[in-house]
């Protein structure tokens, strides 16, 4: 366990010395160009990916991809949030997701399920050690592959279907007549 330990230790201080040193400038800049909210989550599981492969800790993965996403979900939520909640509002729109909220769901959704699936990664090895099988249980953690997947093919930004719901709500429904068979 104090193996564990330091290993943790010692991958937290490398994510305050690369978000220190700016040496993940270039990710920041190429993620400059995301528009809708599916670009972000696909970005967001690109990233974690990366992370988890990078790190040996299930730690390091998703420090370094909330400090390398966090400035692309802040601007995400600046510009398109606000405009399409001040659209809204008056639709009985009551809550704003915050960056803040879907950072750490999107977090949730790819950085800490993709970190066993790395065998050199601490989140898979030890479980792995533990259970003596190798990395040939991979194939058997079908959640935590389909998970990312998922989170990506839905998508959606949260606004806007946070508003769809709301306008369901609030438009008449229209009646029909029963149809009469002749």
């Amino acid at each position: 366990m104090l193996k564990a330990s330091i290993a943790v230790f010692i991958s937290t201080a490398f994510a305050g010395i690369f978000s220190g040193s700016r040496i993940l400038a270039f990710a920041s800049a190429q993620l400059q160009h995301i528009r809708t909210y599916r670009q972000l989550s696909l970005a967001t599981a690109i990233v974690s990916i990366f992370a988890n492969l990078f790190g040996c800790t299930q730690t390091i993965g998703i420090l370094l991809t909330e400090q390398i996403m966090r400035p692309c979900y802040e601007q995400y939520y600046q510009q398109q949030g606000q405009q399409i909640y001040d659209q809204q509002h008056n639709q009985q729109l009551h809550t704003k997701p915050t960056a803040n909220q879907q950072l750490a769901l999107s977090i949730e959704d790819t950085a800490t399920v993709t970190a066993p699936l790395v065998p050199w990664n601490i989140a898979g090895l030890i479980p792995a050690t533990i259970l003596t099988v190798g990395p040939g249980c991979i194939p058997y953690m079908a959640y935590l592959i389909l998970l990312p997947l998922f989170s990506v093919l839905r998508a959606r930004s949260p606004i806007q279907a946070k508003a769809k719901t709301s306008l369901a709500k609030t438009s008449p429904t229209v009646e029909r007549s029963p149809r009469k068979n002749a």
